[in-house]
């Protein structure tokens, strides 16, 4: 009688073993999707623009499987996110969060990414997505990866104001490079501001060229303070600090 009642208490005191439903061992034990197999599925959601949330789960499992993937499949996954930006209109909200998320993950995707947005910063097919374009703009930038001076401090003489600034900013970025390669992107930044500040002075009525000044002169002015380490607002002040130190050792500090 007794060990029947110990057994019962037993039972009742007992933890219940979790149930677990046969679809969620599955998801456990199933092995990932092969990364060649994603790819053709992210290929196959651009050229059908069906479900924008599948892209974008696939987007991130292959970005998150980069890093530890072979050369074979790091080359199939940039390539994979090259042609889903070039195949894919990216007009309708879902399909351009998908497509900003693709270039910004391409900017941690080392060589590989690099190679992509250089190339995406000069496709014409973008060249009406302003956005997209900044974004491209920008995360090359954050790469700090010198092939990307360049077509960087080429985009300063952009038609768009907006390209121009984003260029101006994503500049900023080189501020470890050697002093003679950081001292020649700042003078780049430099002239634009000078053009841009002498465009205002001479027609001061000018609309366009007065909006162009203003969308230009915050992201070059931070640049120019990242690269020299000195710290100046007006674009004259700028032009004095270059005549006066440009043969200093900027990493020191200066009179």
């Amino acid at each position: 009688m007794l060990a029947h009642v110990l057994s019962c208490a037993l039972f009742v005191i007992s933890p219940q073993a979790p149930q677990v439903s046969a679809s969620a061992v599955n998801k456990l034990v199933d092995p990932p999707q092969p990364i060649p197999e994603l790819v053709d599925e992210l290929t196959h959601a651009s050229r059908r623009r069906e479900d924008p949330e599948r892209a974008r789960e696939v987007v991130l499992d292959l970005h998150g499987r980069f890093e530890n993937a072979g050369p074979r499949d790091r080359r199939s996954i940039s390539k994979g996110f090259e042609n889903f930006l070039e195949r894919c209109e990216l007009v309708e909200p879902e399909w351009r969060e998908v497509g900003l998320l693709t270039v910004t993950a391409l900017g941690s995707m080392g060589d590989e990414g690099v190679d992509v947005l250089l190339d995406q910063i000069d496709d014409r097919r973008h060249e009406s997505d302003l956005d997209l374009g900044r974004r491209l703009i920008l995360t090359l930038g954050r790469t700090r990866h010198e092939d990307g001076i360049r077509p960087l401090s080429r985009l300063l003489n952009h038609a768009e104001p907006i390209v121009q600034g984003a260029a101006a900013e994503a500049l900023g970025e080189f501020d470890k490079l050697d002093q003679r390669r950081r001292k020649d992107v700042f003078y780049a930044l430099l002239k634009t501001l000078l053009d841009a500040r002498e465009k205002v002075v001479r027609d001061p009525f000018d609309v366009v060229v007065r909006e162009r000044y203003e969308v230009v002169v915050g992201p070059v002015t931070t640049s120019l303070q990242r690269l020299s380490g000195h710290d100046e607002r007006d674009p004259e002040q700028w032009q004095r600090f270059w005549n006066k130190h440009k043969r200093d050792d900027w990493d020191e500090p200066m009179s």
